[in-house]
């Protein structure tokens, strides 16, 4: 297999996709790294890495980079493998049940409509909205209130304290976006940044100081309410409930300590928000340009309350009917994969199985053909589910084409589940897939039947190359929309 310089590419150039690949006529490839000796091994074939994903003593996360960016209090769900990761799975699989997602779905309407009547209230027809700042609160707001019990209003405005802390919203969106600067910075230096007035760096630790004062007062209010010292009888914040409880000699085994409990609580907030938050601005720009898959979106939604706007949408009677626009969902989430890569660590020597191939000047692929690559312990594989997700041998020659009716079935066609991996495959799959489904298809629902969505005014008489600016994205940690901007006009 041909080498390469495996860090640009691993880092920053995503948008090759599968371009590599295809160079090279391989779905898998290899770069060793001469001054340490190590080989890794890039995967865009999804056999290959349903065979990584289903192993469960083959290989494992690369876990010192995971405890580096995310223990900040202790271990999570994110940060563990084995017998530990069980224990925190276990913690948290009861919470994300039918009863938890017809909250999220109900929470998502009361915030998504409170969102839509801010709008209305404008005295413009026509509004124009930074999709990423906007779909971000709403998506923090579903997760506090069907995780965590807390329910703000979306035109609620908080202060800060006289304690001088950062409202809630504020400092976990401001802890989220300094993920990176927190776990690079040694505390010694940001003494000293607060000594001398650095601005940057002293919003890096207040931003983490008070959200871990929030987390603790929802701690704390979980707590009273499992000793009995609430009046009200129902806690529906069952993430909350769970974690707590773990964390509880009197109620529970005291199966998570108390930095995991902050830890997972963490996690579970910026993951439960951010990457929807990404997931839906691509989608709703990709709406914007393709007129044709709005329409069938909307007549969907509406040929469900006999084409009234503003008729309830229940969650079991109508999540499942939203078929073509599940399929517009799970297109978006192809063609702009939130998490791009994931790296798993070779604990044994194994083999894996690739294919070469031929791409013709339609990007047909031709000349299929399998082969066998021996993996050697300590080795690292990559498995690179953007180029999986534009891999022709999967999709077809239209792989690099926005089209969501690939995603429905018919009586001569199934969709390539193997290779659709947005929320990842096998036994360590997104815990919250269901809970990220729910509450993007209730927004988008409930957003179109009432407001027309549009490319905003100065790219309205563009190209269609030039409208698609706002479906750009940027990426390392995650692959997030850097120009989603967009026109609502109302409908009704």
């Amino acid at each position: 297999m041909d080498r390469f310089s495996p860090f640009k590419w691993r880092f920053h150039d995503y948008h090759a996709a599968f371009d590599l690949y295809a160079h090279y006529g391989s779905t898998v490839l290899s770069s060793f790294v001469v001054w340490n000796g190590e080989q890794y091994y890039w995967l865009s074939d999804a056999d290959a890495i349903k065979t990584v994903c289903n192993s469960k003593t083959l290989f494992e996360k690369d876990l010192p980079v995971y405890e580096h960016f995310l223990n900040f209090w202790g271990s999570n769900i994110i940060s563990t493998e084995g017998n530990e990761w069980k224990a925190h799975r276990s913690v948290a699989k009861t919470a994300f049940n039918e009863a938890n997602n017809a909250l999220v779905w109900s929470e998502t309407i009361r915030i998504s409509s409170q969102w839509m009547d801010n709008m209305k209230s404008s005295d413009q027809k026509e509004v124009m909205v930074d999709l990423l700042e906007d779909l971000r609160l709403i998506t923090m707001q579903v997760i506090q209130a069907a995780g965590f019990g807390r329910r703000p209003a979306w035109a609620e405005t908080t202060k800060e304290s006289e304690s001088g802390r950062m409202p809630f919203e504020e400092s976990l969106s401001a802890a989220a976006s300094n993920l990176i600067p927190r776990s690079i910075t040694p505390g010694w230096m940001i003494d000293i940044a607060e000594k001398v007035g650095y601005k940057k760096l002293i919003v890096v630790r207040k931003s983490f100081d008070d959200i871990k004062f929030h987390m603790l007062e929802l701690v704390e209010f979980a707590r009273s309410w499992l000793g009995g010292d609430q009046q009200d009888k129902t806690l529906d914040a069952a993430l909350l409930r769970n974690l707590v409880e773990a964390n509880s000699e009197e109620v529970g085994s005291k199966r998570l300590n108390d930095g995991q409990l902050l830890s997972n609580a963490f996690v579970f907030l910026v993951a439960g928000h951010e990457t929807t938050a990404h997931s839906l601005s691509f989608m709703l720009a990709f709406m914007a340009i393709y007129p044709e898959v709005q329409r069938k979106v909307r007549e969907e939604v509406l040929s469900l309350t006999d084409g009234d706007p503003l008729a309830p949408l229940n969650y079991k009677e109508h999540l499942s009917k939203l078929v073509y626009t599940l399929a517009v969902f799970y297109e978006t989430s192809r063609l702009c994969t939130v998490a791009p890569r994931l790296g798993r660590r070779v604990l044994a020597d194994t083999t894996l199985t690739g294919r070469l191939f031929e791409t013709s000047f339609d990007n047909n692929t031709e000349n299929v053909k399998e082969f066998e690559i021996p993996i050697k312990r300590g080795a690292q594989v990559i498995l690179d589910m953007t180029a999986v997700h534009k891999n022709p041998i999967h999709w077809g020659k239209d792989a690099n084409e926005f089209r969501p009716e690939r995603f429905i079935d018919t009586d001569t066609y199934r969709w390539p589940r193997d290779a659709f991996l947005a929320f990842s495959t096998g036994h360590r799959s997104c815990i919250g897939q269901k809970f990220s489904t729910t509450e993007s298809l209730c927004l988008v629902a409930n957003l179109v039947r009432q407001f027309d969505i549009l490319p905003p005014p100065d790219l309205r008489d563009k190209s269609f190359e030039e409208q698609k600016s706002i479906t750009e994205w940027k990426t390392w940690l995650t692959t997030t929309p850097s120009n989603a901007r967009v026109s609502f006009r109302r409908r009704v």
